[in-house]
């Protein structure tokens, strides 16, 4: 097999405009594939990267990367990783401040290529560790944070696809506390935020990618001169998904937690002879459910526990094993909280 070694190079430049200024040492990207999987979307692609310092900004602020080191890896799995703390400071008559981040890590699962539409299928996940952020205004103090995490998901059901992306934060440092002086029993150890799109159709994909080859000074135009394909496009796409869409979000606390998790639909099928008959027909038909539950412990160490079952009478409240737990539906009758109706 012919491997092909190719060397490529960003010079190194220096600008400046009135008090704007903008400076760059250059960036260098060492890479191997095989001859033989050249023009395949998921060849097998190994990279070494060098980024040497960017400095931009004016008096106001003036941001500086650190060089920083990182090797890439493609195929059918893939894998980012820095090889040295990532480090961002600012200076200027704003104040200043320093953002270092130990590691980053994107790694890729079972991927595919769709080379209909011309995206890419699979999971991939994004990781930031050890990220420590300090500036002016805290009077010394560090904000530590253990892990910040994203993860998407795009897989191909027949002619549909399911679309998954969730984000969550651990952090170290008692933010609460620092800021607004909470008790320890009240500190985030962990924020999470996950949204479920099943069933979207391959048109609504297709636009989708589309609109994001376009230049915001293109993309009104674009939907001006398309009204009427979009307008076709967005109802078969509702028809096919049924506007099904599931949320979810969830805080764990020292004390206990609070998870919430909704999910919308429709119920019957939305005529689409004209917009007007549509949109009416949407707001009847569209039903929405969730359940809310959250650690009465929350409340205690938060001093509203009075005030809290006072105010929460009219909803009806459950407690089980001191977890509160509430049931939320809302459709055109109205919304209604463990059945008891609020409006």
């Amino acid at each position: 097999n012919v491997i092909n070694k190719v060397e490529t190079k960003v010079k190194a430049f220096e600008n400046s405009s009135g008090s704007f200024m903008a400076k760059y040492e250059g960036l260098t990207v060492k890479s191997q594939y095989e001859q033989k999987e050249l023009g395949n979307p998921l060849l097998t692609y190994n990279a070494d990267i060098h980024s040497g310092s960017l400095q931009i900004g004016d008096k106001e602020l003036t941001l500086n990367v650190e060089p920083f080191d990182a090797k890439y890896n493609l195929g059918k799995s893939s894998n980012f990783e820095t090889l040295n703390p990532l480090v961002l400071k600012g200076n200027g008559d704003l104040g200043s401040g320093e953002l270092k981040i130990e590691k980053i890590t994107s790694t890729g699962k079972n991927l595919d290529f769709d080379k209909d539409l011309g995206i890419y299928l699979g999971e991939n996940n994004f990781l930031a560790k050890t990220i420590t952020a300090n500036c002016s205004f805290l009077d010394g103090k560090s904000i530590l944070i253990d892990n910040l995490a994203a993860n998407t998901s795009i897989t191909k059901k027949g002619e549909a696809f399911d679309y998954k992306v969730g984000f969550s934060v651990e952090p170290i440092t008692d933010i609460l506390n620092m800021f607004a002086g909470t008790p320890a029993e009240l500190k985030i150890n962990k924020v999470s935020l996950d949204f479920y799109l099943p069933n979207i159709s391959k048109e609504l994909v297709a636009l989708a990618s589309e609109m994001q080859t376009k230049a915001p000074a293109d993309l009104e135009n674009y939907l001006k001169n398309n009204a009427d394909k979009l307008s076709k496009i967005l109802a078969s796409a509702i028809q096919a998904n049924n506007l099904n869409f599931n949320l979810g979000a969830r805080v764990d606390l020292a004390s206990g937690y609070a998870d919430l998790k909704v999910q919308t639909k429709l119920n019957g099928e939305v005529d689409f002879s004209n917009l007007d008959k549509a949109a009416n027909d949407i707001g009847d038909k569209l039903e929405l459910k969730g359940n809310l539950e959250f650690s009465e412990a929350i409340v205690v160490n938060s001093g509203m526990k009075e005030m809290f079952d006072a105010m929460a009478v009219a909803l009806n409240p459950k407690l089980e094993k001191g977890v509160y737990k509430f049931y939320i539906e809302a459709n055109k009758k109205g919304v209604s909280v463990n059945g008891a109706k609020v409006f």
